[in-house]
C-alpha cells in the first residue's frame, strides 16, 4: 500500500503512514520497499530448484513471497500464477496448522488485490467475498 502512495500519488506522509502500519501487524511477511526484488526472485527461485526436502507448505510460502515481490515489481500476470500456485499447496495443507490458514487468506487477498489492480473488479469482488468467507470459517472452528 505505500508504494501506491510513492509511487502513483506521490505522497510520502501516507506512504510512510502504510509502512509503519504494515510493519506493525505484518512483522514476518514484511520485506522493506529498498529490496532489491529481481535478487529476491531469484534466492527465492533457488530455494524452489534446490528445496529437495522442502516441506509443501514451506514450498507455499516461498511462491506466496515471490508473488508478493512480483506485486511489488507490478508484474501483476506473473505474480497471479505464483499466488494460485501457493493457494492450491496451502489448501491441501489447511488443517495442519492454523499458521497455514492465515497464510491462506493472505493469498485470497493479495489475488483480490492484483485483479482490483487489473480493473478486473467483479473476480476482485469474488476472490474479497472468498477471503471474507474463509475468515469466517476458520474463526467458527
Amino acid at each position: 500500500m505505500s508504494n501506491v502512495y510513492r509511487n502513483e500519488e506521490n505522497d510520502l506522509v501516507a506512504a510512510k503512514y502504510y509502512e509503519e502500519k504494515a510493519e506493525e501487524l505484518d512483522k514476518s511477511f514484511r520485506q522493506p520497499s529498498e529490496l532489491n526484488y529481481d535478487n529476491l526472485l531469484e534466492k527465492y527461485q533457488d530455494q524452489l530448484n534446490n528445496g529437495v526436502d522442502l516441506q509443501p507448505a514451506d514450498r507455499a510460502n516461498v511462491l506466496y513471497s515471490m508473488g508478493l515481490c512480483l506485486i511489488k515489481k507490478r508484474d501483476y500476470v506473473k505474480a497471479l500464477k505464483k499466488l494460485f500456485q501457493a493457494k492450491e499447496l496451502y489448501k491441501s495443507h489447511l488443517s495442519s496448522s492454523d499458521h497455514i490458514e492465515k497464510n491462506f487468506i493472505k493469498v485470497f487477498d493479495s489475488i483480490a488485490w492484483i485483479y482490483l489492480r487489473l480493473n478486473d473488479y467483479f473476480n476482485a469482488l469474488l476472490i474479497w467475498k472468498r477471503s471474507i468467507d474463509l475468515r469466517r470459517s476458520f474463526l467458527s472452528n
